[in-house]
């Protein structure tokens, strides 16, 4: 089953969704990722898709894929510099902090991720929420380092020094205040 426009007018529940095995394919508009906006110099569109799922002991979960294009400023010259985000996560939905706190401490009923792992347990509400389900995994994308280019006129020279000449690097300057000791 595949969602219709961003605006629903019945919002639907993750219990429900999950229950019906529903796949949600969404674009979210720019303007409603403002967390990810305010990280970053401009954003596009993030498309996503979540597939809902019940588990085993009846939680509901969420496959999601999301991906958007950013631009993220270059930490020497801070020129935009392109960025494809792409996060792809499994996750258990609970209703409220209670809830996932109950749940992360008891790591009873919560499926693995397939590396003997329990699954990541997200607040999500009871209502489905696109922007919710994605901002926080689009932020955690964002690369530390956007740019790797070599010619960037700000990036500052890095020079390797050998370790037989680093003893010398080092001592140069006392070297030279023990030549003016000796005068």
């Amino acid at each position: 089953m595949i969602a219709a426009a961003m605006a629903t007018p019945n919002p639907r529940k993750y219990r429900d969704l999950a229950k019906a095995g529903t796949i949600i394919k969404r674009v979210i508009p720019a303007g409603d990722l403002g967390r990810l906006a305010q990280a970053t110099v401009a954003i596009g569109q993030a498309r996503a898709t979540f597939s809902f799922i019940e588990s085993e002991q009846g939680k509901p979960e969420v496959n999601a894929r999301v991906e958007a294009e950013v631009s993220v400023a270059c930490q020497w010259c801070l020129e935009p510099r392109p960025s494809e985000l792409v996060c792809e996560y499994r996750a258990v939905l609970a209703r409220d902090e209670a809830q996932a706190r109950a749940w992360a401490e008891q790591r009873q009923g919560l499926e693995s991720d397939g590396e003997g792992q329990p699954l990541e347990v997200l607040v999500a509400g009871i209502e489905f929420d696109a922007v919710q389900l994605v901002e926080d995994e689009l932020l955690l994308a964002l690369p530390q380092q956007v740019c790797r280019d070599e010619a960037c006129p700000e990036r500052p020279e890095q020079e390797y020094v050998a370790p037989d000449e680093l003893d010398e690097a080092i001592a140069g300057p006392f070297a030279a205040l023990a030549a003016l000791k000796e005068t």
